[in-house]
């Protein structure tokens, strides 16, 4: 008899873009217990968040960020605040289609910037919401102060030639002389500049003036946003890096722009990365830095990293800590997930999540990754699979994460994570109900979370008929029922379920049958905290039967 011990802490293994078959562990990590041993933890469950104030909208989430310690989340295109004690409140409205929003804390955290893809928005610390409008007036420049200007001028402009609202401004004057006008409204809808006219108190004449319009890019945004040396940085699809005013995040020069032009591709998302700003392509990735270049933009291209890497989706693209992971495509070999080393990408998906992400059409990703229990995750969920992939920077492996509702295992809906009030936040998809995530919450707020591990085939390393005569679970002592089934022909069928309750002294199987070559599964459905190790097993040899096709020699 020959005892086999079955680590529970196997990879991912695919030999299609399905995980109907190979070894695979769902909805756990793997915890490094010595240099040999590992355990298979059950992974963070969450609970919906009970709210005061107002309601949350069930419908489509956009988005979550932190600003002034308060929570903010787009759910439906309505900011809503969240304060520390969960009171909930309107904040405003944004406009546009794209579901995403991109946030950035600014300098000395006195603005909050975000975007969704269409129209860039401010929030200050009084919590009023501004839009930029890339159709309002940006400046005024004085082409003659005039003279003999007592009182108080006062500027008018012209109202623009569609929808919108007229800008306002205030006159500014040394010496009977107009020498500035400053913007209190940029005002909206302005296709070209507004004329300008300087009305006279008491007296003066002769001051002219000319409006320039706001460089707030007017053509699709890509994904993210970055804050460098006090600029926000916003790309366009069509590759284009523009910038804000320095130190102020509402203001924005229409010169103040740089081409990323390596290659002739769309922009598909930035980030900041160490003190660069990473401009994603779809087949090529440029790096910037605060060139300190005036007047326009201050960022110039470092032509020694750029990458002949794109990325298949803005959206994959999770910066954290001194890193910055992606899913990432070449014309050479196809999408791959990567992290930067450095302004270096290192590939850390292995070939069997490649072959997910290259079946996947890449039109609905989304990305995030937080730290608990001492590892952090990338988490990965491919909408158009209904398939999420987790990757734990730490251990170096890749697991597969589900939530389980509708009768069946779908992806891991929480997404638009945040850390706030010391816990750790998030939204579910296309509910727009807020959740808490924790190693304390050992169900998806009363759906159980099906942690479950499948091995590869097994055979001694001999085709030889096999007695499988026992199996012990080696691992935690739990109140909670283990099943057990198991496939002999290649993962196409499986045998029904049978169950060992955890909390035995040992917890123990028999006579599981005979076969030449298996692979199990273990599947825990309870609502506990469990870590698993290995499953050891009694196996008998038999003896090899004949094969009617071959004949003895004689």
């Amino acid at each position: 008899m020959t005892i086999i011990r079955v680590p529970l802490t196997q990879e991912i293994e695919s030999r299609t873009n399905s995980l109907s078959k190979d070894s695979k562990n769902a909805n756990g990590f793997f915890e490094r217990r010595n240099e040999s041993t590992r355990d298979f933890v059950k992974r963070p469950g969450y609970i919906n968040l009970t709210l005061t104030g107002t309601a949350l909208e069930a419908a489509q989430a956009q988005g979550t960020f932190k600003y002034d310690n308060n929570l903010y989340v787009v759910i439906n295109n309505t900011l809503t605040k969240i304060t520390p004690s969960l009171v909930a409140s309107t904040v405003g409205t944004i406009s546009g289609t794209v579901k995403d929003c991109y946030f950035v804390n600014t300098s000395n955290n006195v603005w909050g910037f975000f975007h969704n893809g269409t129209n860039g928005y401010t929030l200050n610390k009084a919590g009023t919401l501004q839009r930029i409008d890339p159709t309002g007036v940006y400046a005024v420049t004085i082409a003659t102060g005039g003279s003999g200007y007592t009182g108080t001028p006062t500027v008018t402009f012209s109202a623009p030639s569609g929808s919108g609202f007229v800008a306002t401004g205030t006159v500014e004057t040394t010496g009977g002389v107009v020498t500035s006008v400053t913007i209190t409204n940029p005002g909206s809808g302005y296709t070209t500049p507004p004329s300008v006219t300087i009305v006279p108190d008491t007296g003066g004449t002769g001051a002219t003036a000319n409006c320039v319009l706001s460089g707030f890019p007017s053509t699709t945004l890509a994904a993210g946003v970055a804050f460098i040396d006090g600029y926000v940085v916003v790309g366009t699809t069509d590759g284009y890096l523009h910038t804000c005013d320095l130190e102020n995040a509402s203001q924005w020069n229409p010169l103040n722009y740089v081409a990323v032009e390596a290659e002739p591709d769309s922009l598909v998302g930035i980030c900041k990365h160490l003190n660069y700003v990473l401009a994603f392509g779809e087949w090529s990735t440029e790096c910037f830095y605060d060139a300190a270049i005036s007047p326009g933009c201050p960022l110039a291209r470092q032509d020694s990293a750029r990458m002949e890497i794109g990325c298949a989706d803005g959206n994959s693209i999770v910066q954290f800590e001194q890193a910055v992971m992606f899913v990432g495509k070449a014309r050479s070999h196809g999408k791959s997930v990567y992290i930067m080393d450095g302004l270096a990408p290192v590939k850390v998906s292995t070939r069997y999540i490649e072959k997910y992400l290259n079946a996947d059409q890449a039109t609905d990703m989304e990305a995030f990754a937080f730290k608990i229990s001492g590892h952090t995750f990338y988490v990965l969920t491919l909408h158009d699979s209904d398939l999420t992939f987790v990757y734990d920077v730490d251990e170096k492996q890749w697991y597969n994460w589900t939530s389980y509702y509708s009768g069946g295992e779908h992806y891991w809906w929480p997404t638009y994570y945040c850390e706030f009030n010391n816990s750790y936040y998030a939204l579910l998809h296309d509910l727009g109900i807020l959740v808490s995530i924790s190693t304390d919450y050992t169900s998806d707020n009363g759906n159980p979370i099906y942690y479950r591990a499948v091995t590869s085939i097994l055979d001694s390393g001999t085709t030889k008929r096999k007695f499988w005569q026992r199996a012990e679970v080696v691992g935690d002592k739990v109140s909670a029922t283990l099943q057990m089934r198991h496939s002999n022909d290649d993962y196409a069928t499986w045998s029904n379920y049978r169950s060992v309750n955890l909390a035995n002294s040992r917890p123990q199987l028999y006579q599981l049958g005979a076969d030449r070559r298996r692979a199990y599964e273990f599947l825990v459905t309870d609502n506990v905290a469990i870590r698993l190790q290995a499953v050891e097993m009694d196996v008998e040899g038999g003896e090899m039967e004949a094969d009617p096709n071959i004949q003895k020699r004689r």
